[in-house]
């Protein structure tokens, strides 16, 4: 019997639909920069899991519902791919721009898609998930308020 095959998640085809500008969205006369700074950023975009969260809940060692949004880290010098040149809007309603911070010794932004969420019901994720950032109090209050509004329009619910 031949069963359908799963199409498995591939967060880097959203990096320009969602997250980063179309390079052709440029004046003309940046049009090879920006098409070579996003061939850059898409060799190296590097994708993450923010879990939003109470401080408290962090301290508890237990199962309950964890929540995590699809982040993008962007390091300063792709800045300019994120923000629309002219009104310098993010490339979707549901993307929230957090940062800059020093990570490594790198300023890095993270770009967070309130669109693009998962939640988990057991103590320990999937071996394929890595969470690197935790998000605290004001920070998570933002999001959140963000994520609602997006969280509550109808779309495609998968249970696995």
């Amino acid at each position: 019997m031949l069963r359908p095959k799963r199409s498995r998640f591939t967060p880097a085809g959203f990096l320009t639909s969602e997250f980063v500008q179309p390079w052709e969205a440029f004046p003309e006369a940046e049009h090879e920069k920006m098409r070579n700074l996003s061939t850059e950023l898409q060799q190296s975009a590097e994708f993450v899991l923010v879990e939003l969260g109470a401080d408290c809940d962090h301290a508890q060692d237990n199962a309950r519902t964890r929540r995590y949004l699809l982040g993008l880290e962007v390091p300063v010098k792709f800045l300019e791919l994120v923000e629309f040149p002219s009104n310098k809007k993010l490339r979707s309603e549901s993307s929230v721009l957090l940062g800059p911070w020093v990570i490594d010794g790198e300023i890095k932004y993270l770009l967070v898609s309130c669109g693009r969420f998962w939640t988990w019901q057991k103590k320990d994720l999937p071996s394929s998930a890595k969470v690197k950032y935790r998000l605290r109090a004001s920070v998570v209050s933002k999001l959140l308020h963000a994520c609602s509004s997006w969280s509550s329009r109808p779309g495609i619910i998968e249970f696995r």
